[in-house]
């Protein structure tokens, strides 16, 4: 089957390699049969103006399907999103103090019902490590049974996150996050629900997102949920859900956005390990404190964070060369390159960067720069 978009979209299997309409995605099948296969869509045209076309569906001996697509690049530059708070949950509940930004309240999750690893039931999982992240199950002595809630997910047994703004308002517009069972697929579910209010008075399931196995009906919402791995080596999906749609959540001085995350898992089996890690809250701040240069206002880089080290760095209006550095956290450079002023966005191979976080500066000729931070998972 050979998936081909129309001219200013591209089309990806894994939401990291795209393809646009001269370089088509060929599915292959097994005993005739085709995997189902999540296929994500994006406008990535140059030019301003309206896009529309179909992304043809070609297999040999069978009729064409063809699938509409619109959209509109518009000239005014898009929202910026950045990760505003990540809590890796490899060591313990406290989030990374180099991604928190500064309008942002430091903070740690809270269980409700659910109870980490003991660490002897299975040695090798313990409550959190680099591998599995943090472990969890229903019953209080850390077995890792699920037994309690079964496979249907309840509102009375979740993770909660929160996020208070402090320094100034922001926009919330996604969570990330990698989450499996361990040996067990059996009715393995995960929903994610926000409120303004701590659930008092409001609550709003996800809108949407792209990851392994998202569908129309398992998106993440407590009535369509993820669907969740076997994943006996530890969590490697990387879901991007979003939150209120295109429009985010904007959050002023003093208020908390409270997130909450619910497993079930029908199997009866012990250990049933829900494991999680790399939660990523991303967004911008809402009041423009400083101008950024002309050339770099537009300056993106996605995926991010990035699980294969693959990305794009999308640096729109850029009208002269520039310098790129990267460097960890203790300053030391990392990578280095000077970009053309052409193409507007530059694919970056930095798969030999290890597991961290790391500083993104892309710097003009007159001085001017922008930094981005980069979360290596």
């Amino acid at each position: 089957l050979v998936i081909t978009p129309p001219a200013g979209f591209e089309i990806s299997t894994n939401g990291t390699t795209w393809s646009g309409s001269a370089a088509s995605i060929t599915l292959t099948p097994t005993s005739n049969t085709l995997a189902s296969t999540t296929i994500s869509v994006r406008l990535n045209a140059t030019a301003t103006g309206a896009y529309s076309g179909n992304i043809s569906h070609v297999s040999t001996g069978a009729t064409t399907v063809n699938v509409a697509v619109t959209g509109n690049r518009l000239a005014t530059a898009a929202p910026q999103s950045d990760p505003l708070i990540w809590w890796p949950l490899t060591r313990n509940r406290q989030d990374s103090t180099a991604i928190r930004s500064a309008r942002i309240t430091a903070t740690m999750p809270t269980l409700k019902a659910l109870y980490v690893s003991n660490g002897t039931t299975l040695s090798t999982i313990p409550a959190y490590t680099t591998q599995f992240g943090q472990a969890l199950g229903a019953t209080a002595n850390g077995d890792g049974t699920w037994s309690a809630v079964g496979g249907t997910l309840k509102r009375n047994y979740y993770e909660q996150f929160t996020v208070t703004a402090t320094g100034g308002a922001v926009r919330l517009d996604s969570l990330l996050l990698s989450s499996a069972f361990y040996n067990t697929s059996s009715n393995t579910k995960l929903a994610v629900v926000y409120s303004k209010s701590n659930f008092v008075s409001d609550s709003t399931d996800v809108s949407g997102g792209v990851g392994n196995g998202l569908s129309s009906a398992a998106y993440g919402s407590f009535a369509a949920p993820i669907v969740l791995p076997n994943q006996t080596s530890g969590p490697t999906n990387v879901y991007h859900l979003i939150l209120n749609g295109s429009t985010g959540v904007a959050l002023t001085t003093g208020q908390t956005l409270t997130i909450r995350l619910y497993w079930a898992c029908g199997s009866t089996g012990t250990p049933r390990y829900a494991m999680l890690k790399n939660v990523v809250v991303k967004g911008a701040p809402q009041a423009v404190t400083a101008t950024a240069p002309a050339q770099l206002a537009e300056v993106q880089l996605y995926p991010n964070p990035t699980a294969d080290g693959r990305l794009t760095l999308a640096l729109p209006g850029l009208r002269e060369p520039t310098q790129l550095n990267i460097s960890n956290l203790l300053g030391q450079r990392m990578y280095a390159a000077t970009l053309p002023a052409s193409p507007s966005s530059q694919q970056l191979d930095l798969s030999a960067l290890p597991t961290g976080v790391y500083l993104v500066q892309v710097r003009l000729a007159s001085g001017e720069q922008v930094v981005r931070h980069l979360v290596r998972q």
